[in-house]
């Protein structure tokens, strides 16, 4: 696996015409989002097969993985919604209904939502859709750990929040309201950065290791040492593939997404390595290095 500096070794034409066909980078982008519809649409028909078998886990996991593809899918929401209802999570179906209504509201799919809000009797009012801020205001209330919180990332479907702190535990809250659904403890080392995948949550630790919690249930799944001191960044490719840890070492390393093997160390040079970003079509690779933004090629496969 090769991971080439975009803009390194080229010329300075090169580059002034890179920023200037920023028009046809935009044109490739479509291109790979349709790619990503492409490939939510057939996670999705696999979905609804295995809803008729009775698997609604099956379900949300495929779910989730086609949102994660692409996040504007509104069928993809509307099995997921369908999914939960069947566990009996009123909740979280609603959430995904209403997304429904909103993404497609003249659609197949918004008839099949409206059904599902109304056999849950979910409230479809504007006040339901709370602003960002006081969803923050109640979860700090909730929030145990008096050292505060230090990560945050939101689940792929928008129906969970994870959290980590200085004390090193991770909690997951359901939303909208903001029950406390998962608790692990930590054993007194800060949490400096957090992740979400379709099939994990991630938590990265100052003494560089990174806890990997399953997203079906929140029961942690693995522990690995990243080996890059004190982790500063987490980011999972769009597809889950990937896991890009950054930190105080200065190497950013890049593990398996799902079995959490080291797949790849790009060396530093002995800059603080914080923040991580993959692009949302999983092309490229971000991380900031001291003052400078470094643009990785990512191979696919």
């Amino acid at each position: 696996m090769i991971f080439k500096p975009f803009f390194r070794g080229r010329s300075r034409s090169f580059k002034v015409c890179a920023f200037l066909l920023a028009g046809v980078c935009c044109s490739s982008l479509a291109f790979a989002q349709s790619a990503g519809r492409l490939k939510a649409i057939e996670l999705v028909k696999t979905a609804a097969t295995v809803f008729e078998r009775g698997d609604m886990v099956r379900v949300i996991q495929l779910c989730r993985q086609a949102l994660a593809l692409d996040p504007s899918y509104p069928r993809a929401y509307t099995w997921l919604g369908a999914a939960y209802q069947r566990r009996g999570e009123k909740e979280t179906a609603c959430n995904a209904f209403n997304r429904v209504l909103k993404l497609a509201p003249n659609s197949p799919d918004s008839q099949r939502a409206a059904r599902g809000i109304k056999e849950l009797g979910c409230n479809t009012s504007p006040t339901r859709m709370a602003p960002p801020a006081p969803i923050g205001l109640r979860l700090e209330n909730r929030w145990a750990a008096p050292s505060g919180i230090t990560s945050l990332a939101f689940s792929i479907d928008g129906a969970f929040l994870s959290g980590g702190g200085l004390d090193g535990t991770w909690r997951l809250w359901r939303l909208p309201d903001g029950r406390l659904d998962r608790l692990e403890r930590g054993q007194g080392v800060e949490a400096g950065a957090a992740a979400a995948s379709a099939d994990f949550y991630a938590l990265g630790l100052a003494d560089g290791k990174v806890r990997f919690f399953d997203a079906r249930d929140g029961r942690e799944a693995d522990t690995v040492d990243g080996r890059t001191g004190a982790v500063g960044g987490l980011s999972f490719s769009p597809d889950g593939r990937l896991l890009a840890v950054s930190g105080t070492q200065g190497a950013l390393k890049i593990l398996d997404g799902h079995s959490h093997v080291l797949q790849k160390i790009i060396p530093g040079d002995g800059f603080l390595l914080t923040g991580v970003s993959f692009s949302p079509d999983g092309r490229y690779l971000a991380a900031g290095v001291g003052s400078v933004v470094r643009i990785y090629e990512v191979p696919s496969g």
